[in-house]
């Protein structure tokens, strides 16, 4: 698959998406822009077992983010990680590597509760 036409995320409430963690080792390769594989083993510190994930360089070769979030924990989250991005500066929360990228729209979907 060269390129994805749409990519939906849900983010959790340590600013995680695609299985991309704060603090895992491979957090780094996992955000590069410039990165050319498209997936990588993830072992993230607070899960019981290893991951695969998209990296964020497959992620934007969609036309379209769509960021679904439930809660006001998350909110709170994903307006953090909308200051960081804004401020260019780095950011302990993953989702801010998606925020602060021009290349593709981002729709945030915001529930204060799920049904």
């Amino acid at each position: 698959i060269p390129t994805l036409d749409v990519v939906v995320l849900g983010m959790g409430s340590d600013g995680h998406f695609a299985s991309l963690f704060p603090q895992a080792p491979e957090l780094n390769n996992g955000l590069d822009p410039a990165n050319k594989a498209r997936c990588i083993a993830v072992n993230p510190p607070a899960a019981t077992s290893a991951r695969m994930s998209l990296t964020l360089s497959m992620l934007l070769t969609a036309s379209k983010i769509y960021l679904l979030i439930v809660g006001e924990e998350k909110l709170k989250v994903l307006k953090k990680a909308k200051e960081q991005a804004q401020r260019a500066c780095l950011s302990s929360l993953p989702i801010a590597a998606v925020l602060r990228q021009s290349n593709v729209p981002v729709h945030v979907f915001w529930s204060e509760v799920a049904n």
